[in-house]
């Protein structure tokens, strides 16, 4: 196998364990989790290899959870479900020593954001309001669904 090849393989293989059922559950039913992987499967990551600041790779971001969101069907097509899956597979693309070193991943580190759900939102809540030193209101959270950029 060529190196080019491993690669792909490792790339696909991230993008099959990155999404699984419970990422996506109750988001928009069956066949969801397989549109997002397919997805992933085919992004270029060497375009983000190539931003060189926080405004670029926020714009490529937000390109890509748009058309991620637009390739669910219908009844399913929101935002935060995309962005989620797109963080996630980000994080996990950068966090492989293959991939990071291959796409010239390591420079958006900084950049990534943390995968939001109502867990983590739950988290951020509880660790705000026990830390009062900390001057931040966080908005309340209703779901994943409701998400916007």
């Amino acid at each position: 196998m060529e190196y080019i090849e491993f690669i792909e393989c490792v790339k696909i293989q991230t993008a099959e364990i990155s999404v699984g059922a419970s990422t996506l559950r109750n988001q928009g039913g069956r066949g969801l989790v397989q549109k997002a992987r397919e997805y992933l499967k085919q992004l270029a990551l060497e375009n983000y290899g190539s931003v060189d600041s926080q405004e670029k790779f926020r714009g490529l971001l937000d390109g890509h959870t748009g058309d991620l969101k637009s390739g669910f069907p219908i009844y399913a097509q929101n935002w935060g479900a995309a962005r989620k899956v797109m963080n996630i597979f980000l994080r996990n693309v950068t966090y492989n020593r293959f991939l990071c070193q291959q796409y010239g991943l390591k420079r958006i580190e900084r950049w990534l954001e943390v995968p939001i759900d109502r867990d983590v939102a739950t988290g951020l809540i509880r660790n705000f309001r026990d830390n009062p030193q900390l001057e931040v209101s966080l908005p309340s959270w209703h779901s994943i669904k409701r998400l916007t950029p």
